[in-house]
């Protein structure tokens, strides 16, 4: 593939040139020292929003993007998709200063929302994992989400670091405070799956559907299933087929 990019640079970039002309994308960028940087990408209906100062977005190589939104609100916030990614039918925000979200070489994203928020918020999705269906994924308040390489992820999941408001004791402190995610490489999470604040799911593991997973797990290669989610079998791995 390399070498065929490499004798076909002229007409890629052309190709790509007219495809992004009749593409219908569109950027609105207000503030300093903002900057998109793009590969040769393929863009249709892509439109990115940037409001504030020194925020980064790079659209990698060889990418594809199709009916994506991108919008961005605050001041030194990085955006990249480093290459050969496809994004279809999704929204990404950024909201907040300093948050970071990458995405991995030949990782595919459909019908998912993103949302980065707050101080130092950082989501990472690691090159070969793939998105088939309507997820949500939602950091905020200086944590993190970090996903594996190879993971695969079904229809209808959402994985977050926060809980929607504040709980607060009698004395007034708050008693739910936000925590990490964490998903392992090559993991497979099932329909309708929720991973909460403080889930750790280690590699070569899967998520059944509809589990709701709270909690850490060390052991590789298991399944986690059910509500609350536990382990249910042990010694296990799988493959895309």
């Amino acid at each position: 593939m390399k070498n065929f990019i490499k004798r076909n640079d002229f007409i890629i970039r052309t190709y790509s040139f007219v495809y992004n002309l009749i593409g219908l994308s569109r950027a609105r960028v207000r503030g300093k020292k903002n900057a998109i940087k793009k590969g040769i990408i393929f863009q249709k209906k892509t439109r990115i929003k940037v409001s504030g100062n020194n925020n980064l977005i790079t659209l990698g190589n060889m990418s594809r993007f199709n009916n994506i939104d991108i919008r961005i609100v605050g001041n030194d916030n990085e955006l990249t998709f480093s290459g050969r990614n496809n994004a279809f039918r999704s929204r990404v925000i950024i909201e907040g200063n300093l948050c970071r979200l990458y995405i991995g070489n030949s990782a595919h994203l459909n019908n998912l929302k993103i949302v980065v928020a707050g101080e130092k918020s950082e989501l990472i999705i690691n090159d070969e994992s793939s998105f088939f269906g309507e997820a949500l994924i939602a950091c905020s308040e200086g944590t993190k989400i970090a996903i594996g390489k190879d993971c695969m992820f079904s229809n209808n999941i959402i994985i977050r670091t926060m809980d929607a408001h504040p709980i607060i004791d009698e004395k007034g402190k708050r008693i739910n405070h936000s925590q990490d995610v964490i998903i392992g490489d090559h993991v497979w999470i099932g329909d309708h799956a929720i991973l909460n604040k403080g889930a750790c799911i280690p590699d070569n593991s899967i998520v059944g559907s509809g589990a709701v997973v709270t909690k850490k797990y060390d052991q590789p290669g298991v399944i986690i299933a059910g509500n609350p989610a536990r382990i249910v079998k042990t010694n296990i791995n799988w493959l895309r087929k």
